[in-house]
């Protein structure tokens, strides 16, 4: 084979070797920076792990809560979103407070529904989540026969660890425990949830 021949047959190989890799480049390139926006569902127990300072009756802190999530980010890595729902904190029920007027019948209730900045890293089906922003802390209180319901917005926080896996068409579901708390009333609560993550694009 002569001299021109060869150095034919060495520049094609290369060329050929150089296409090659630079579309497998570009297909991981593509892989990695792939953005996804997802949806996530979970719904499980919580329960408050702050000590309430005095009860006036019957005193319940568990319940169910619910987590709402809209997330964008790289399938692989990072992500950033919100993140919302439902949050029992705790009730009281008394039938026989005493009163002025004798006794009478005591209902109190206090949930939170979060607004809060989210941030996550997930790899290998592990996701872990931060928040932070704002609680809408609702209060009902029913003395006999009155009611009377406030609410206000207080500074908080939210960290979770989680674990999923695919279901179907790239969904997922899977479990989370996840911290809140609400740091201007000194509230805390722990949760277990089942989440189901939906795919948007």
């Amino acid at each position: 084979m002569s001299f021109n021949k060869s150095i034919i047959i060495v520049l094609l190989a290369c060329a050929y070797a150089g296409r090659a890799y630079a579309q497998q480049t570009q297909t991981d390139t593509s892989t990695v920076s792939r953005f996804r926006m997802v949806i996530e569902i979970g719904g499980g127990y919580s329960y408050k792990i702050t000590e309430p300072k005095q009860t006036l009756g019957t005193y319940t802190r568990d319940g169910i809560s619910g987590t709402i999530r809209l997330k964008w980010g790289t399938s692989a890595l990072l992500g950033v979103g919100i993140e919302t729902g439902w949050m029992p904190i705790s009730g009281t029920t008394n039938s026989s407070l005493a009163s002025e007027f004798g006794p009478v019948d005591l209902k109190a209730s206090l949930t939170a529904i979060p607004l809060l900045a989210l941030f996550s890293l997930q790899r290998f089906g592990v996701q872990l989540h931060s928040g932070i922003g704002y609680y809408r802390v609702n209060s009902r209180v029913t003395v006999g026969g009155s009611t009377n319901e406030s609410s206000e917005w207080d500074l908080g926080f939210m960290a979770a660890l989680g674990y999923a896996r695919p279901v179907f068409n790239e969904h997922r579901i899977g479990v989370e425990l996840k911290y809140n708390n609400i740091t201007e009333q000194q509230v805390s609560t722990i949760s277990v949830h089942v989440r189901f993550l939906y795919r948007l694009f």
